[in-house]
């Protein structure tokens, strides 16, 4: 529905209601009549003063719209080019009871003069603060980083679950059950402060863990690799034992190819002469039986 135009419509027939009523004390107390072009014209002056008063107010609604989107625009420049500290729970991929914090700028811009307070969520015990300890035990977590540039990251001190829970401190149940919140506080290029608060919840990991899909192909991937290679060094090293041998054996291709000639042409003369052959000449006669192998073959 346009409520403009009806707005329109109701201010032009007030108007008209109300120069007409102007008209009608104007006729009767000074004895004028009016004519019907006089009504014609305040019906158009009654519409033309309508349409103004529907102008100015589109006008005002149009600034006021104007206004706002330029504000929109601005909010969306600033957070597409302004930094933001992001700071996650993560897993790291060289074990799944490993666990660890990362801080990463997620902005588009660099940020400066980073530091993280932390808030202990789960009840006060000793276990949790141990947790968080260890979290934040690195340097730059209980100091703050001075920069941090666009896409940057770094790492949290970690917690190895695969321990006995007497040299972690803690049980994994006091591990899950951790909560505490992390409020990140930086500043800009144009030394402009920001702040981000983050509520880690670590129970956000229990369950059944499985390996994603993009760390499985990439285990693949490199299992086919390694094949590759290693098919490739055996090759290699089949190429490099026949050049070996091909360089350091006594006899080349062309002696063995000469002796077998002289070899074939000894034969074929032999047979000429009806003489026995190299093989039947150097044939080894058969063992004569001993005593006891007769003895044994006459009973």
């Amino acid at each position: 529905m346009n409520w403009n135009l009806i707005n329109t419509i109701l201010l032009s027939i007030i108007c008209f209601f109300v120069i007409s009523i102007f008209l009608l004390d104007i006729s009767f107390n000074m004895s004028w009549k009016a004519s019907i072009t006089d009504w014609l014209s305040v019906i158009i002056y009654a519409c033309t003063f309508g349409a103004a008063i529907w102008a100015g107010i589109t006008a005002r609604k149009a600034l006021n719209e104007n206004k706002r989107m330029a504000i929109d625009n601005k909010r969306l420049v600033d957070s597409q080019t302004e930094p933001f500290v992001d700071i996650s729970l993560e897993v790291m991929p060289e074990s799944v009871n490993w666990i660890r914090l990362r801080i990463q700028n997620l902005g588009l811009s660099s940020a400066f003069n980073i530091t993280f307070t932390v808030k202990n969520l789960s009840p006060q015990t000793d276990s949790s603060k141990l947790i968080i300890d260890q979290f934040f035990g690195i340097s730059f977590m209980k100091h703050g980083l001075s920069y941090l540039s666009k896409g940057d990251f770094r790492y949290s001190g970690f917690i190895n679950l695969l321990e006995s829970d007497e040299a972690r401190g803690f049980s994994i149940d006091d591990f899950l059950s951790t909560k505490f919140t992390v409020i990140v506080a930086f500043k800009d290029i144009r030394n402009k402060p920001h702040t981000a608060i983050f509520n880690i919840s670590i129970n956000e990991l229990s369950g059944i863990y499985r390996i994603g899909k993009s760390f499985e192909e990439q285990l693949i991937a490199e299992m086919k690799g390694l094949n590759t290679k290693l098919t490739y060094i055996n090759n290699m090293q089949k190429n490099f034992n026949y050049e070996y041998e091909k360089i350091h054996r006594g006899w080349t291709e062309a002696d063995l190819k000469r002796t077998l000639s002289l070899i074939q042409t000894r034969r074929i003369q032999s047979r000429g002469l009806n003489q026995p052959s190299e093989e039947e000449r150097y044939t080894k006669p058969n063992r004569k039986q001993s005593i006891n192998q007769l003895r044994k073959q006459n009973k």
